[in-house]
């Protein structure tokens, strides 16, 4: 299990098949999907021309298909996953159901799925789209 601490990262292609699975710390180290420490900038496959910036002490950056509000709630289940708490509204048609069936149950709607309220993990500061088109969010640990 991954330590609280740490959060997931995943890289996306436009078609929306993962291509890359990344563990990040607030330390500022980053973890590959095999556990091995990465420094610097984590690059997935040449042709796509993706990354993920490393984070940096207290704070992360996340790169993603999906536009995050500011503002909103992250959430981060037993094992590290982050997940973008957006309670009582569709996030994207691919994710399939609102949030108000999971609200009962204790649990937000998120990207990914439902996470339990306890599992509170941060909230995001700011989320604008970079020079290559990514979504960029910063997170605060909340």
């Amino acid at each position: 299990m991954l330590p609280e601490t740490v959060i997931h990262m995943r890289t996306m292609k436009a078609s929306g098949n993962v291509k890359k699975d990344y563990a990040v710390g607030f330390d500022g180290a980053m973890i590959s999907e095999y556990g091995a420490p990465v420094a610097g900038v984590a690059k997935s496959d040449a042709a796509d021309g993706e990354y993920y910036d490393a984070a940096v002490a207290g704070e992360i950056r996340w790169k993603a298909y999906e536009s995050i509000p500011v503002g909103k709630k992250v959430l981060s289940d037993q094992n590290g996953h982050a997940f973008i708490a957006n309670p009582l509204s569709v996030i994207d048609s691919n994710y399939g159901d609102t949030g108000s069936n999971m609200l009962a149950s204790g649990a937000y709607y998120t990207v990914g799925g439902s996470v339990p309220l306890e599992h509170s993990f941060g909230y995001v500061l700011a989320s604008e789209i970079n020079e290559e088109g990514h979504f960029v969010t910063v997170l605060a640990r909340g």
